[in-house]
């Protein structure tokens, strides 16, 4: 698959703060502690007063939570909105807040963790099965409710009942807990403590309310399919930066994802899915990972639907000719250029590529300023005439124009060192060194995203600064200390953003 380079400046602070907190890597190590947090919590309290085994639990459970009081530091420092990240994290705030020794008969707080692990698990493992997806996002907010309340019911009647209370232990009290919240009364013993019928009333009217509330989950699942999902809790359209929109839908549009989501750092990013119709379920299975697509419903004509999109902020933009109305070829063409003279309109700096049927409408894309245009009959008629004239040469076409195997076009530019040099001497390098083949160079025109492209150039022309050099290879060369392919910048005084992870 053919690749972009843009060169851009580094990322600043915030911009790598951001990246390292919310990569996937990052969400594991949450998970993980969080899982430790609450066994420890449960450890702790089910242990006598006194005993050292508990202050070490204490002081383990402490440790964590500076961690997480670190997290939150670093997502705070990062959050461009402060006030979305209090929205965000305000239950997170909440679980560290026992860490203050005049706040310590508040440790069951630290057991409101269970909903962020909720909604850590429900993104990371979005794309297992579509039908354990609809809905699962739903459920885990029901299930950490009802979890929360019987740990919190448990600890507290632990901490609060007399010596001679049958619910001073933490077994008896859990047990105690979980068949009072379901039949809704308590069972057996009744609290004494003022603190104990609060708890009473707490896990009563929590059973009868989430019980309910969760039948009503299952019944909006069995009578409509949700829209949307949960994967947009944690990182919603307002934080992506430099992201990918899709407008438009036809049989391409998982194809096209798919071979986004195979370059990490775009896939990271996140890809911004708008068409007319849901078309959730069309994207659902195969290889895409729908953890990081987001889905929007609308006009993709209209400038309030793309700015809904993100399109201010955006890096890529793909514009594909629309197959969910019954138009004619010349409508949908001249709905791709209203599309992409819109995206142009709200960032001119967008590298926007556009689908067209008709090529004869490829030259209104070019003076509206559009970068790339693939016009499908011209393309595909090139090809079918290619496959005739060369044997085998469709299959060649076929694993260059991939990322997923084999070879592939690389973009890389010109090193410092190599500067001045002859290309036959770097055709000779990057053959024996990198396994990599030369087809053309391509010299960057001042306010464009693409330049003039030579190929096969003459082997006695001497690289400039600033040049890109077109490669086929297997793998992407290091070459230097620009060998990585750049990216495209986004709007702003920031480079792209990793959206969530």
């Amino acid at each position: 698959m053919a690749q972009q380079i843009r060169r851009t400046t580094p990322p600043s602070l915030r911009r790598r703060v951001s990246a390292f907190i919310n990569h996937p890597t990052t969400d594991l190590l949450i998970m993980v502690l969080i899982i430790i947090s609450v066994g420890l919590i449960i450890w702790e309290v089910s242990l006598d007063k006194g005993t050292l085994l508990k202050q070490d639990l204490n002081l383990a459970n402490d440790l964590i939570t500076y961690l997480f009081i670190i997290e939150l530091s670093l997502r705070f420092y990062a959050e461009r909105r402060k006030r979305r990240f209090f929205r965000r994290f305000w239950i997170d705030i909440l679980a560290v807040l026992p860490i203050f020794r005049s706040l310590r008969f508040l440790r069951f707080l630290r057991l409101l963790r269970v909903f962020r692990l909720g909604v850590l698990l429900n993104r990371r493992f979005a794309a297992i099965s579509a039908a354990f997806r609809k809905g699962f996002g739903e459920q885990v907010i029901v299930f950490g409710i009802i979890l929360v309340i019987i740990l919190a019911a448990a600890m507290v009647l632990t901490i609060t009942e007399k010596e001679h209370s049958p619910l001073k232990s933490f077994s008896h009290a859990l047990r105690w807990s979980v068949l009072s919240l379901v039949a809704g009364e308590p069972i057996e013993e009744t609290p004494r403590s003022v603190c104990g019928v609060v708890v009473t009333l707490s896990v009563m009217l929590g059973g009868l309310t989430l019980f309910a509330t969760f039948t009503g989950v299952i019944t909006a699942i069995v009578v409509n399919r949700l829209k949307g999902g949960l994967e947009q809790f944690e990182m919603d359209l307002g934080e992506l930066n430099g992201h990918t929109i899709l407008c438009g839908f036809n049989r391409a549009c998982r194809l096209i994802v798919e071979e986004l989501q195979t370059d990490i750092p775009l896939r990271r990013r996140g890809i911004v899915l708008v068409a007319e119709t849901d078309i959730r379920q069309e994207m659902e299975g195969g290889h895409v990972d729908l953890a990081r697509v987001f889905f929007i419903q609308g006009d993709w004509t209209h400038p309030k639907v793309l700015t809904r999109c993100g399109a201010e902020r955006a890096a890529i933009a793909v514009v594909l000719s629309d197959r969910t109305r019954e138009l004619s070829d010349q409508d949908r063409d001249a709905r791709t250029l209203l599309a992409a003279l819109t995206l142009e309109r709200i960032n001119p700096s967008i590298f926007t590529c556009a689908e067209l049927l008709n090529s004869q409408n490829e030259a209104n894309l070019k003076l509206a300023g559009i970068d790339e245009v693939i016009a499908r009959d011209k393309y595909t008629g090139s090809i079918i005439a290619a496959g005739a004239r060369s044997l085998g040469i469709v299959g060649v076409l076929r694993e260059l124009l991939t990322s997923k195997w084999g070879n592939q076009f690389f973009k890389i530019e010109v090193p410092e060192e190599w500067t001045g040099r002859p290309l036959t001497e770097v055709r000779d390098i990057l053959m024996d060194t990198h396994h990599a083949i030369l087809v053309a160079l391509e010299t960057p025109v001042e306010g464009k995203h693409t330049g003039v492209t030579v190929v096969n150039p003459d082997l006695a022309m001497v690289l400039q600064p600033g040049q890109i050099l077109v490669l086929i290879a297997k793998e992407e060369p290091r070459i230097g200390k620009t060998s990585a392919r750049g990216l495209w910048s986004s709007p702003g005084d920031d480079t792209l953003e990793n959206a969530g992870g």
